[in-house]
């Protein structure tokens, strides 16, 4: 396949993005790289315009902070290697696997409540409560056939909504990245390059494997970090 024949395809799967699209014939890595080259090159002039009408100020991102509390190799290893695979596991991994949405609304919903608790919305009593209803419902998700077979036609009918789910959450989630965002309607401009990123994340790993997408999030993330640790008076 030619690289022109991938780039089409790449934006046919966004404006129809379909369930195991093309899983048969899996993009090679050399076009798998190139492109994300390309990508990266919009990504990054696309964020420092915005950032710049925007008046987007250097101190705001919290790297310099991580800079100076962890060792330069504790750095790289997170950015390159913990993240990649934590992040691609948890956003797009469950993107070839409809029924893992069961593990996700269970880890949603004992979340929810480790979280009510933390915050003192609700008592101990109510917190047991709330945990039991949680595994009571994940056991019936898991038990019920029925409940998976509607799950998994569901996933698939509505798999576009799904992934540009993944892709807005997966975005937005980088906002934490930032200190305090005084104007909460610059963070769709603060999370531009991550929603660009997640575009072709998603789509290499339905397109390829997991493996691949982690390998294109490591790279992402090393080409920035490498720079900065090499010369961190640039931020």
């Amino acid at each position: 396949m030619r690289l022109e024949q991938s780039i089409k395809d790449f934006y046919h799967f966004l404006c129809n993005p379909t369930f195991n699209y093309k899983r048969e014939s899996p993009i090679s890595m050399k076009h798998v790289t190139i492109m994300f080259f390309m990508l990266f090159v919009v990504e990054m002039v696309a964020a420092n315009v915005m950032f710049s009408l925007i008046g987007f100020e250097e101190d705001s991102h919290k790297f310099k902070d991580l800079m100076e509390q962890v060792p330069m190799y504790g750095i790289f290893a997170l950015a390159v290697i913990l993240a990649p695979l934590a992040e691609e596991f948890m956003f797009r991994g469950f993107l070839r696997y409809p029924l893992t949405i069961i593990g996700m609304i269970g880890f949603g919903l004992i979340g929810m409540t480790m979280y009510l608790k933390s915050i003192d919305y609700i008592n101990p009593a109510m917190t047991l409560v709330m945990l039991v209803m949680s595994l009571g419902i994940l056991a019936w998700l898991i038990k019920s056939e029925s409940m998976h077979e509607r799950i998994q036609n569901g996933f698939i009918k509505y798999f576009g909504v799904v992934f540009y789910a993944s892709v807005v959450i997966f975005a937005y989630v980088h906002i934490f990245n930032f200190h305090e965002v005084e104007q909460w309607y610059y963070t769709p401009v603060l999370v531009l390059p991550q929603f660009i990123l997640a575009l072709y994340l998603g789509y290499i790993r339905v397109r390829n494997n997991i493996w691949t997408s982690i390998y294109i999030h490591a790279l992402n993330n090393a080409i920035p970090t490498a720079l900065l640790i090499m010369m961190p008076d640039a931020i």
